[in-house]
């Protein structure tokens, strides 16, 4: 069971910043710290969070976040 299904938010949130501090690159990373801030009621977290990695993928990589990752905050804002 992950941290987040627990309801270990603060946990979750954590050891998201820390692998996404250790691979800024990784989608997943990022995508489970937003998840971790949306479970834990922190929706604009989240949208800063993605547009974060937006901008790493961007310059980066040349790259658009995937759809799965756009999915978990189009709720919240409008995201292409």
């Amino acid at each position: 069971m992950g941290l987040t299904a627990a309801g270990r938010f603060s946990l979750a949130v954590q050891a998201g910043l820390a692998c996404v501090a250790a691979d800024p690159l990784r989608e997943s990373a990022h995508r489970a710290l937003i998840q971790a801030y949306l479970e834990e009621g922190n929706p604009s977290l989240a949208l800063r969070q993605y547009h974060r990695f937006r901008q790493v993928a961007e310059e980066d990589l040349g790259l658009e976040p995937t759809e799965h990752i756009k999915r978990l905050v189009r709720p919240f804002a409008s995201v292409a």
